[in-house]
């Protein structure tokens, strides 16, 4: 389910979700909390950090490239 969403939402696959992931190590950028990739916690889910304008996806340079 979290697959489906991440790839319309978002146009990512689960590889690219994955790697973003890992490259915040699994944490928080504003608070440093640890993350999940699949929670069924809302909160405690690792959410992709995008635009709200545009829905451009923000990524760190040399993650996905």
């Amino acid at each position: 389910m979290r697959a489906i969403h991440v790839k319309q939402q978002y146009g990512l696959s689960m590889e690219e979700y994955t790697k973003l992931y890992h490259s915040v190590n699994g944490k928080c950028q504003i608070c440093n909390k640890k993350l999940s990739l699949f929670s069924k916690d809302h909160l405690q889910t690792a959410h992709v950090d995008h635009c709200h304008t545009t829905g451009k996806v923000r990524i760190p340079s040399p993650v996905l490239s």
